[in-house]
């Protein structure tokens, strides 16, 4: 069982914080090597949520942002599977 400083802290839920952090972290393993395809995907994954789940002040802005993502992630891996299970934006 987790001590309740640590349930606290599991059921805050999605927040723009979260989400933030989140980015940041797969941004940064995006920079530590460019290869990692689960890097632009997780980027990918951030912004469409932040966008869709209505977040973001620039919803069009982070659609794009997810779109060049998945492009960088098909580019290294054209195979990753959830690289093409995510939505692309600009495809109908």
């Amino acid at each position: 069982m987790k001590p309740r400083a640590e349930q606290k802290r599991a059921n805050k839920g999605f927040t723009p914080d979260s989400f933030a952090t989140a980015r940041g972290l797969f941004e940064r393993a995006a920079a530590l090597d460019p290869t990692n395809v689960c890097a632009p995907v997780g980027v990918a994954a951030v912004d469409l949520q932040v966008a869709l789940g209505f977040f973001a002040d620039d919803r069009a802005g982070r659609l794009a942002a997810a779109e060049t993502a998945l492009n960088r992630a098909l580019s290294v891996a054209a195979e990753n599977a959830l690289a093409h299970l995510l939505p692309r934006p600009g495809r109908a």
